[in-house]
C-alpha cells in the first residue's frame, strides 16, 4: 500500500500498512517494516474495550507480528486493554497510553523483554488483573499515576533490572508477589497510604537493604520480605499490629528487631533462618507467637520482654529451635525476674543465670492516638530505677487535653508532666473533641424541628433557617 499523497506542493510519504483488524471495540492497525512495526489501536464503538484473550499462545491476531512490534500506541477513548494482548511482545520498547485508559488486563505487556520504561495512564486505579508487566527483563523506570489505589498479583514479577520504585501517595494495598524476584531493587518507601502489604509482595528482592514502613500500616503478609537476603535493618510503625507468617524468612543480614507497642501477633516462622539476628525487643502489647518463628536465628544473644507476665504470650511450638538458649540473655522488667525463673513455658528454655532484670517498665499511651499524641519517651520501654521524664501532650486541632492518668490516679491536667520512674508504671494522656454550645432566641417566631434552641456542634457546619 506504499504510495504518495499530494497536499498543495507537499509531498508526504504513505506509512505501509502491514495488517489491521478488530478487537473488541476497537480497530487495530499495523504499520512500518522489518522489525520496527507501530500498533495502534483505535476506538471504533462502546465503551473502547479491546478483546480478552483466553491464554498467552498464538490466539491475538497480530500473533504472526509479536516480535516485530516496536511501538504501541493506544488511542484516545480506548478503556481496556485485553488480557494477553502484548504477551510477550518481545521487541516493545514503547507504549503510549491515553488517559481514558482505566484497565490494562491479565498479563497484558507481560513478557515484553525490551521494554525499559513505562509511564502509566492518570486514569488507571489499579493493576488487579495479574502480571501486567511480569517477567518485563529491562524494565529499569516506572511512572505511577496519583489515581493508582492498588498494585496487584505478581504485577512487577521479575522486573530484575528495577532498581528503585516511587509509589504513589495514593496507593492503599501492595498485594500478592507485587514485585517478586526483582532482584535489583534496593530500597522501597511505603506511602503513607498503605494499609498493607500482601503475600510475598517483596519475595526474592535479594538486593533490597532498606524499607521504610508508613505510620498506616496495620499488617504485614505472610512471606512479605522471605530471602531479601541484604536487608539489614526494618523500622516498625506504631500501627503494625499483625506480622505474618514467613514474612521476613531468611533474611540474613538482618541484625536487630524491636517491635512496635501495636504488635499482638508474630506469624510462624516470620524470622526463621534470620542468622545474623542478635537482639530482639517484644513490646508488652503482644498476645502470640507462632511456630518457629525464631528458628535456627543462631547469632541471637539477647531477648528483650516488656510483659511483667510470662504467661501473657501464647506460643506455638518449637519458637527458638536451633538456638543454644543458655547462652542468651532474657532481659525482663527487674519486678518480674522470680517468675520468669520458674516459667514452665518458652521462657523456661532460658538459663537462670541469664534471666536478668532489665529495669523499670514504663508504659505511656493516649486513649485514643486520633485525638492528640504523646512525646518525651518510648510508648513502651525498659529504664533504670529513677530515671527522670518529662512527656509532653498535644492535642491536635479541634480537641484539648483532659490530664493525665496512671493506674486510675489523676496525675493533673498541664501539658507536661516530670516525674522519676520508680516502680512500673502505665501513664495515659486523655484527650477529648472539642465541643460547642450554640443558644438563640427568634424573635417573634417559635422554635421548631428545624430551629431547636440549641446545636451541639462537633465539627460539621450547621444551618440556621
Amino acid at each position: 500500500m506504499a504510495g504518495l499523497f499530494l497536499t498543495g506542493s507537499v509531498a508526504l510519504a504513505q506509512v505501509d500498512t502491514i495488517a489491521f483488524g478488530i478487537t473488541g471495540e476497537c480497530s487495530w492497525t499495523l504499520t512500518g517494516t522489518g522489525n520496527d512495526l507501530t500498533m495502534e489501536i483505535a476506538k471504533i464503538t462502546g465503551n473502547g474495550k479491546m478483546a480478552d484473550y483466553p491464554t498467552p499462545g498464538n490466539t491475538v491476531p497480530w500473533s504472526g507480528y509479536k516480535a516485530r512490534i516496536k511501538t504501541v500506541v493506544i488511542g484516545d477513548g480506548v478503556t481496556s486493554i485485553g488480557d494477553f494482548a502484548f504477551y510477550f511482545c518481545t521487541g516493545v520498547t514503547s507504549i503510549t497510553f491515553p488517559e481514558s485508559v482505566t484497565r490494562i488486563g491479565y498479563a497484558a505487556f507481560n513478557g515484553c523483554t525490551a521494554l525499559t520504561s513505562v509511564t502509566l495512564p492518570a486514569s488507571l486505579t489499579s493493576l488487579d488483573e495479574g502480571w501486567p508487566f511480569g517477567e518485563c527483563y529491562n524494565l529499569t523506570s516506572i511512572t505511577f499515576p496519583e489515581s493508582l489505589t492498588s498494585i496487584g498479583r505478581s504485577a512487577f514479577y521479575k522486573c530484575i533490572k528495577l532498581e528503585s520504585v516511587t509509589l504513589p501517595a495514593s496507593l492503599t494495598s501492595i498485594g500478592y508477589c507485587a514485585f517478586q524476584e526483582c532482584t535489583a531493587l534496593t530500597s522501597v518507601t511505603i506511602p503513607a497510604s498503605v494499609t498493607s502489604i500482601g503475600i510475598g509482595a517483596f519475595i526474592d528482592c535479594a538486593a533490597l537493604t532498606s524499607v521504610t514502613f508508613p505510620d498506616s500500616l496495620t499488617s504485614i503478609g505472610d512471606w512479605t520480605f522471605t530471602s531479601c537476603y541484604n536487608l539489614t535493618s526494618v523500622t516498625f510503625p506504631e500501627s503494625l499490629t499483625s506480622i505474618g507468617a514467613w514474612a521476613f524468612e531468611e533474611c540474613t543480614a538482618l541484625t536487630s528487631v524491636t517491635f512496635p507497642d501495636s504488635l499482638t501477633s508474630i506469624g510462624a516462622c516470620a524470622f526463621r533462618y534470620c542468622r545474623g539476628l542478635t537482639s530482639v525487643t517484644f513490646p508488652e502489647s503482644l498476645k502470640s507467637i507462632g511456630n518457629e518463628a525464631f528458628k535456627n536465628c543462631t547469632s541471637l544473644d539477647s531477648v528483650t520482654i516488656h510483659s511483667t507476665n510470662p504467661d501473657s504470650i501464647s506460643y506455638g511450638a518449637d519458637v527458638f529451635a536451633g538456638i543454644n538458649l543458655s547462652n542468651v540473655s532474657l532481659i525482663v522488667p527487674s519486678s518480674s525476674v522470680e517468675k520468669y525463673k520458674n516459667a514452665t513455658n518458652v521462657w523456661g528454655g532460658f538459663s537462670n543465670d541469664h534471666i536478668i532484670g532489665g529495669g523499670v517498665l514504663l508504659r505511656v499511651a493516649a486513649n485514643n492516638g486520633a485525638l492528640g499524641s504523646v512525646t518525651g519517651a518510648a510508648l513502651s520501654g525498659l529504664y533504670p530505677e529513677n530515671t527522670l521524664f518529662t512527656l509532653r501532650a498535644t492535642p491536635i486541632k479541634g480537641c484539648h487535653f483532659l490530664g493525665w492518668t496512671s493506674h486510675s490516679a489523676d496525675l493533673g491536667n498541664a501539658d507536661t508532666l516530670s516525674f522519676s520512674l520508680t516502680q512500673d508504671t502505665v501513664i495515659t494522656a486523655n484527650f477529648e473533641a472539642d465541643t460547642f454550645h450554640i443558644t438563640y432566641e427568634l424573635n417573634g417566631g417559635e422554635n421548631d424541628a428545624l430551629n431547636p434552641k440549641t446545636y451541639t456542634v462537633l465539627s460539621d457546619p450547621i444551618t440556621l433557617q
